[in-house]
């Protein structure tokens, strides 16, 4: 079957689309790149900020700058505060493709240049930066590459746009990273409602650093989920609400978890002696009753009511031992505050 346009549709007018557009980009750009260009050009080229654009195509702001921010590295588009280069081999203007006025973008007008989009930040500065022509290549070659796009493509839900595939090809061909560890980067990137490729690559170089590899990588992220789970459930006994856990507590909460093996009851029955000598929930003074309790061997709840019972005395019928940690407790306190 072939299809073509109505030929009414002509009588609305048209306005011209540059053949370096198609002939170059339409592999490459994705679905949100081609409306924001449209757009622009049904504009006639007057020029537009990032907001105005989204509003008309129906994108969300950082998708329409990231959209713009392909058009400008591509040498398409310029912006007032970073100008492009011309885009290479341009043909001459008389060389453009005519297509049908699109009735939904007719609304608008002029409006300020647009503001530069940001770009990713790099992992390293040493990453070399692959072509646009040149990442299409490099997937069309690799079948395990051109597999790993699509799967990274369903995992974040979205066509990947040219920043994100330069970095994506960037893990596969420049850091040497097999595809599994790849694949599960992403899904604990996401699972944490990270998704940008820039976080993506940074966590991946911070992996590396780490010592993680193809073999440990399941290992390292079965011990990142525990802890953040733990970190969920131990902010939930400590009734933290409304704000997000400290890198301080964090640390604090994963040797608890980890280095002394803690359970959630046993570090809840910290928390719950803390309130009732301090008054209010503070963290290093409950990591000093965990630091006690892991120093004297206690890994039961048992064991560690015992050692906080005090002992009675039965000389004299006065609770000594309370006496004392009454006043332990005031130097601690007093010492963790002034810290």
């Amino acid at each position: 079957m072939q299809y073509q346009f109505v030929p009414s549709l002509w009588n609305s007018g048209v306005f011209a689309v540059p053949a370096e557009i198609v002939d170059r980009h339409i592999r490459l750009c994705g679905g949100a790149s081609l409306k924001i260009l449209l757009v622009m050009l049904r504009r006639g080229g007057v020029p537009a900020d990032a907001a105005s654009l989204a509003a008309a195509v129906g994108l969300s702001l950082a998708d329409a700058a990231d959209a713009l921010n392909y058009w400008t590295e591509a040498g398409v588009l310029t912006c007032a505060e970073n100008p492009g280069p011309p885009a290479p081999d341009a043909p001459p203007a008389a060389s453009a493709h005519a297509l049908p006025a699109s009735p939904v973008s007719a609304a608008g007008g002029a409006a300020p240049p647009a503001p530069a989009a940001p770009s990713p930040a790099p992992a390293t500065a040493a990453r070399p930066r692959y072509p646009r022509e040149e990442l299409t290549q490099i997937v069309d070659g690799d079948r395990v590459l051109k597999g790993l796009v699509h799967e990274t493509q369903a995992i974040l839900g979205k066509v990947l746009t040219s920043v994100d595939m330069d970095v994506l090809v960037g893990l596969y061909s420049y850091y040497n990273l097999p595809a599994h560890f790849i694949v599960t980067l992403i899904q604990y990137c996401v699972s944490i409602d990270k998704r940008s490729m820039a976080y993506i690559e940074k966590t991946a170089a911070a992996w590396m650093e780490q010592g993680v590899d193809a073999n440990t990588v399941d290992a390292h992220v079965e011990r990142l989920v525990r802890q953040r789970t733990a970190e969920a459930k131990i902010a939930s006994a400590f009734g933290i609400t409304g704000r997000k856990l400290v890198p301080k507590e964090k640390e604090m909460i994963g040797r608890w978890t980890g280095e002394y093996g803690f359970t959630l009851e046993l570090i809840a029955f910290a928390y719950e002696i803390s309130v009732e000598r301090t008054g209010k929930l503070v963290f290093k003074y409950i990591d000093s009753i965990l630091q006690s309790w892991h120093k004297k061997g206690i890994h039961t709840l048992e064991a560690a009511k015992e050692d906080a019972r005090p002992a009675q005395n039965a000389k004299n019928g006065k609770n000594t031992r309370d006496y004392d940690l009454d006043r332990m407790n005031r130097m601690i306190l007093d010492k963790l505050m002034k810290e």
